[in-house]
């Protein structure tokens, strides 16, 4: 007796294992992916805030000054955490380009990297001046502008309280930065000139009187040699014939 008949299907009507498994994969619903931050404007202020704070907490005389902006964010920052950043450096101010660590609610979320400008009242020429022109209020003004790229250091109001006014040691145009090397100031002493130091150190004052090396102006560097104590100092001029001790060379 023979057994049940089977069907086979026609050729043409055979799919492979592997396309049936690719049909398959096809035709189910995709799963979610990772959706990008529904808030970038939102986050990006956030951390510019952060940098703020940082700014503020580690650098509280300079932090009027700095303004942090951000170039580019590597981290996930949604939510309602509390974000801090961690700026790399040897204790000097951050300026310039700089990268820091973002962390939220004390776990490390990623980078930002940030530019970081700096602000200051900068002394500007009111006019043209010419080599030799002195400096006075009629001629010079100030401006508050960024500094984090200016080239050399410039020349801030501070600069024109040392007593005699200075004068320009190059022609300036109207409206142009001053550097503090333009600023020229009359030699306070000459070398030979005498010179009245005052030594303080760890709470011990003492005035010594000694002899200038090279000439120089108030609120510059020179070298001043003591008879009494055969030992040259580097001092800072304060006033014609006075200076503040340095250190001993």
């Amino acid at each position: 007796m023979r057994g049940p008949r089977r069907y086979r299907f026609p050729v043409r009507y055979r799919f492979p294992v592997s396309a049936v498994w690719l049909l398959a994969a096809l035709t189910a619903p995709c799963a979610p992916s990772a959706q990008p931050s529904a808030d970038p404007a939102g986050a990006e202020a956030r951390v510019r805030a952060a940098a703020e704070r940082f700014l503020a907490e580690r650098f509280p005389e300079t932090a009027a000054r700095l303004e942090p902006r951000l170039l580019r964010l590597g981290a996930e920052v949604d939510g309602a955490a509390t974000l801090h950043l961690a700026m790399p450096g040897a204790g000097g101010v951050p300026t310039g380009t700089v990268r820091a660590e973002v962390y939220a609610d004390g776990a490390r979320a990623g980078w930002a990297l940030l530019y970081v400008a700096r602000y200051d009242s900068v002394l500007v020429a009111r006019r043209a001046l010419q080599r030799g022109d002195i400096l006075a209020a009629d001629a010079v003004e100030t401006a508050w502008m960024e500094t984090t790229r200016f080239h050399g250091e410039p020349a801030l109001p501070g600069m024109l309280r040392r007593g005699a006014l200075p004068t320009a040691r190059r022609v300036l145009d109207a409206g142009e930065a001053l550097r503090a090397t333009d600023l020229a100031w009359p030699v306070a002493v000459d070398t030979g000139d005498a010179v009245r130091v005052r030594y303080a150190r760890r709470g011990f004052l003492m005035l010594l009187d000694g002899q200038a090396r090279e000439p120089g102006a108030v609120g510059e560097t020179i070298r001043v040699f003591c008879r009494d104590t055969g030992a040259t100092y580097r001092v800072r001029l304060t006033a014609p014939g006075e200076a503040d001790w340095l250190d001993t060379l």
